[in-house]
């Protein structure tokens, strides 16, 4: 058979190109999945990739936390991943897909694209998501798939033509089946649009180029530089979450501050850096909130409830008093009534009980009484938590509280 010389030329660019990709390495490839797969290690060693307060610390984008201003999120949170089949699932695509443009664009375009595709699903995740807290790598995924879209379906210099029509099917097959994954429960759909938009976009960038030399050297430049600066604001956004919130520690077991409570005589410890979130008065009833489940671990409210009739004599036959009603009670659950406890430890006589509603929060609740003050201390906390932590905490808070009638 004899080959027309346009036939033969696009054999020739086809030979040419295979034999380019196959001396092309994915060294580039290579760093990004280990430092996903490094982080994902400390986050299992720090308490669990499915552990949300983990994977705040380590800096998920959290709505909340962004409109704060901490905006490093939208960068850091895509090397997260939550459980060993997300990282597993997204590592893969990432040297199936990620591989090959690795290859077929080299360093500076591929690392470009995998950056700014990441930050475009975050941000789209965070204007339109519905998730609250998001992490991994399919917004950077998608972006490879958008970039796709462009090399497939827009003549370029890149991919022969021949290969080019192959992509454009293997691009829309992904494209659907990835499409029906996005719809799934749980899977944040907007951070994969918002990527795939970028890197489609980005992949125009890269395909067209000026008639004007000039122009297509400071796009090469622009380009390189981009990757550069976006490289440096990844580790950065990375190192300075992890340095700020410190996943490594537990507040359970951190050191505990004096907290001075406006509004009632009393001060007590609670541990360093959980912070006031709410303060509410109502006629002899006091309520502090301080603390947040996903960057604490905890929440911690305190209740003050004065009756200048309760002495401190009488908080051993209050206390049991409330006991009895509790377990008499119809309405109380049969799980709460197994947990009720009235208790004397050193720091005084205490009744305990736990709630678990149907959610992945436990409420331990010890209440007290002091200087004429019923009060009520509630640790809402991941159900996960070993009580023992729980308890080891609530008591040495107890023991904290001090009174400015006896100090003063």
């Amino acid at each position: 058979m004899v080959l027309s010389s346009q036939e033969e030329k696009e054999v020739r660019q086809v030979i040419g190109f295979q034999l380019s990709y196959s001396k092309q390495d994915i060294k580039a490839t290579w760093a990004l999945a280990a430092v996903i797969v490094a982080l994902y290690l400390l986050e299992e060693y720090f308490g669990g990739s499915t552990n949300t307060a983990v994977l705040v610390r380590m800096g998920a984008n959290v709505k909340s936390l962004v409109a704060e201003g901490q905006y490093v999120r939208l960068m850091s949170s895509v090397f997260l991943h939550a459980g060993f089949m997300h990282v597993f699932f997204n590592t893969y695509v990432l040297f199936a897909l990620g591989g090959f443009f690795n290859r077929i664009l080299g360093e500076a375009k591929y690392l470009m694209i995998f950056f700014a595709s990441g930050i475009g699903g975050s941000i789209s995740s965070f204007f339109w998501g519905k998730c609250l807290v998001s992490v991994g790598a399919s917004g950077v995924l998608w972006g490879l798939f958008g970039a796709s879209v462009g090399l497939a379906f827009f003549k370029n210099s890149i991919i022969p033509d021949l290969i080019r029509v192959r992509l454009r099917k293997i691009t829309l097959i992904n494209l659907a089946i990835n499409l029906g994954v996005s719809f799934l429960p749980m899977v944040d759909m907007w951070a994969h649009f918002g990527g795939g938009i970028a890197g489609f976009l980005l992949s125009l960038v890269i395909i067209f180029n000026s008639k004007n030399n000039f122009l297509n050297r400071v796009k090469i430049y622009f380009i390189r530089m981009s990757a550069l600066v976006l490289a440096l604001a990844y580790l950065y956004s990375i190192i300075f979450v992890i340095i700020s919130f410190k996943p490594w520690t537990n507040k359970f077991d951190a050191s505990l501050e004096q907290v001075a409570l406006e509004g009632v005589p009393f001060s007590l410890s609670l541990p360093l850096g959980l912070t006031l979130k709410k303060s509410e008065a109502k006629d002899h009833h006091q309520v502090f909130i301080f603390g947040d489940i996903s960057l604490d671990q905890m929440i911690i409210e305190l209740q003050f409830f004065k009756d200048m009739s309760l002495g401190q004599g009488l908080a051993r036959e209050w206390l049991q008093t409330q006991q009895r009603h509790l377990l008499s009670d119809a309405k109380v659950g049969s799980d709460l009534k197994r947990s009720i406890d009235f208790r004397t430890p050193k720091s005084g006589p205490e009744l305990f009980y736990k709630l678990e509603p149907q959610s992945a929060l436990a409420v331990f609740t010890y209440i007290i009484v002091r200087e004429s003050y019923v009060i009520k201390i509630a640790v809402i906390t991941e159900s996960s938590t070993k009580q023992a932590q729980v308890e080891n905490l609530a008591h040495r808070i107890i023991e904290s509280l001090k009174s400015f009638s006896k100090t003063t």
